[in-house]
């Protein structure tokens, strides 16, 4: 975060599913938040059900240069 930070990047965003709780709450603790969500059939072939996948993002501020 200290490096995008530095680079005057705006933000980050990510994604999982909320099938993968450890991501999720690791994301969590690094202020990330969930932007959208929907239902997709995407994750079919490896769950055997579809799975809701999450668009999480996350504001740099001048703060996280200290990160």
């Amino acid at each position: 975060m200290r490096v995008l930070a530095g680079a005057e990047v705006p933000g980050v965003q990510l994604s999982t599913t909320t099938e993968n709780r450890a991501a999720l709450g690791l994301y969590h603790k690094l202020g990330f938040a969930v932007t959208a969500r929907r239902v997709t059939p995407l994750w079919v072939p490896w769950l055997g059900h579809p799975a809701e996948h999450l668009c999480l993002t996350r504001r740099l501020q001048p703060a996280d240069l200290a990160l």
